[in-house]
């Protein structure tokens, strides 16, 4: 049902960020660009890994701004309605509607423990 898609980093200095995983591991720089509810996203591919970077943000209702770190697990799905349907079944609690930050791309996010956030992505 699920398949992973990407490790979504929050990052103090997302420059300084993307240049240790490309100049330090050896990732690859897959695309930058921003969502179009404007967060700025860098996506990365360190071996078999997808990484997301993005700056740590404030939150409207904090002082404070989101913790750096990762925050988000993020996977693939076939169908967004069959399997919203599915996991509302088993209790999960979906945060907000269905959202294209991208043409042609789905998004609907899970809330879980600890602060985790749960991204579901169809293509």
């Amino acid at each position: 049902m699920f398949s992973q898609h990407h490790l979504h980093i929050r990052c103090l200095n997302l420059p300084a960020s993307r240049d240790f995983y490309v100049k330090v591991l050896g990732a690859e720089e897959l695309r930058h660009y921003r969502t179009a509810y404007g967060m700025e996203i860098i996506f990365l591919r360190l071996n078999d890994t997808s990484l997301a970077l993005s700056p740590s943000r404030k939150i409207s209702l904090r002082s404070d701004p989101e913790p750096p770190g990762i925050y988000q697990l993020a996977f693939k799905v076939d169908n967004m309605e069959d399997t919203l349907i599915s996991l509302r079944a088993r209790g999960a609690k979906i945060k907000g509607p269905v959202r294209e930050p991208s043409p042609g791309v789905k998004a609907a996010f899970l809330e879980a423990p600890d602060g985790v956030e749960i991204e579901l992505m169809q293509f």
